[in-house]
């Protein structure tokens, strides 16, 4: 897939089914797939009551993998044309090219794998965004399987869900620092104290935001951004 975007930048992406087997968004997971965010588990069973008799879902889920050499997209040879049109509300352009002789998927999966084995051999791939609808996708998976054979659970469609793969180096995908902006606050180094923080050593944004959310409960004057 290739993406032209509205800033005019060149967004690249590799569109495949992913095998939920392989994917796990509980905290210290050791699988293929690994989540990058909280996943919040009440939004699951609403989520669920929606997909769960729907015949295709087409969610757009993002996978990051970690090619700072570019050897998977990069050296993707064009296949067929199957898309190729503009986007609406000034989105930009986008094609789709299909991979579909067995030595161009056996070259992705070889590259793949070589890229696992350079990256420490640990997890493929890390959830770039929607994070919620693969877990959703997961938990149904998990509760549907129980009924099924292991010969049914091969193949069956629920087991596998569309995402697209996207290098964490591709030049039209910036990272940027994340902030919060904490506003009502009088004293702010009060609030610091009562936070049990370090202005010069925050911890990460992971481990900061359950703080400020516990903080903010017995604090309704203010608010985050």
């Amino acid at each position: 897939l290739e993406r032209i975007q509205s800033d005019g930048k060149l967004r690249r992406g590799l569109v495949c089914t992913i095998d939920l087997e392989d994917y796990d968004f509980k905290k210290g997971s050791d699988s293929l797939i690994r989540a990058t965010e909280g996943t919040v588990l009440e939004r699951i069973p609403p989520r669920v009551k929606i997909r769960e008799n729907a015949p295709l879902e087409l969610p757009h889920a993002i996978l990051l993998m970690n090619d700072e050499k570019d050897d998977v997209i990069g050296k993707i040879a064009k296949g067929k044309m199957v898309y190729d049109f503009d986007l609406m509300e000034n989105g930009g352009h986008i094609t789709g090219t299909k991979i579909e002789t067995e030595n161009l998927f056996e070259k992705i999966a070889d590259t793949l794998y070589d890229l696992f084995i350079e990256n420490g051999g640990t997890f493929s791939f890390a959830m770039g965004d929607g994070n919620h609808s693969f877990a959703t996708a997961k938990c149904y998976w998990e509760e549907l399987k129980k009924n099924l054979s292991p010969e049914e659970q091969k193949h069956h469609p629920a087991r596998f869900c569309l995402a697209e793969i996207i290098n964490l180096y591709d030049p039209a995908m910036p990272y940027e620092c994340m902030n919060r902006l904490l506003s009502g606050v009088s004293d702010p180094e009060k609030t610091l104290s009562e936070m049990g923080l370090d202005l010069s050593s925050l911890p990460s944004l992971q481990e900061l935001q359950p703080i400020l959310d516990r903080w903010i409960e017995s604090h309704p004057e203010a608010f985050i951004e």
